[in-house]
């Protein structure tokens, strides 16, 4: 910062937003869970195709017994742009609807030609012939989130891909606010 390290009033108003992101003072507290009282869920995991891929998706502790992805569980990926992440997970979707899983891919990002020429050309070096992926399903020209959600369910899939989240709205977020978000 210019000015001999002098803060302006801009800067201190950006900290004090920052500070209230962390104020916690709500009446309700954390709850406490008791391990011995707890229920273990164990999701059934189905390989993506990539070994290296399926650990990182995975505990340590089971990567010699069936890495991969957990059926019912929520995973985030973020990155830098350009990085590879759309394209590993098209793989791996990929890979998974030829092994039998209901797949879904929600693409804002990318044109639904301009996402079938992507599965076209991608397919091959996968060793994946056009009948191999029977269970895998494009929806596109869906900005509201729970409506994707309501096809995902009508086809009852196993692995949802959605590919750039920043790009719906939600109905329910747009409902509070009065406005998108």
């Amino acid at each position: 910062r210019g000015g001999g390290g002098r803060r302006s009033k801009s800067d201190e108003d950006d900290e004090d937003d920052d500070n209230k992101k962390f104020d916690d003072d709500r009446d309700d507290l954390p709850e406490v869970h008791k391990v011995s009282e707890s229920t273990f869920i164990s999701h059934e995991r189905i390989s993506t195709g990539f070994d290296s891929l399926d650990q990182q998706l995975s505990p340590r502790r089971l990567w010699k017994n069936g890495a991969g992805i957990a059926l019912g569980r929520l995973y985030g990926v973020t990155g830098v742009p350009s990085s590879g992440k759309s394209s590993i997970f098209l793989q791996a979707l990929l890979n998974l609807s030829a092994a039998g899983a209901t797949t879904v891919l929600i693409d804002e990002e990318e044109s639904l030609d301009d996402t079938m020429e992507m599965i076209n050309l991608v397919r091959p070096s996968l060793g994946l012939k056009k009948k191999d992926l029977d269970n895998f399903n494009v929806i596109d020209d869906c900005r509201i989130i729970e409506k994707a959600f309501e096809r995902c369910e009508e086809i009852d899939a196993d692995v949802i891909l959605i590919n750039s989240l920043q790009e719906f709205k939600s109905i329910e977020l747009e409902n509070a606010s009065d406005g998108p978000f």
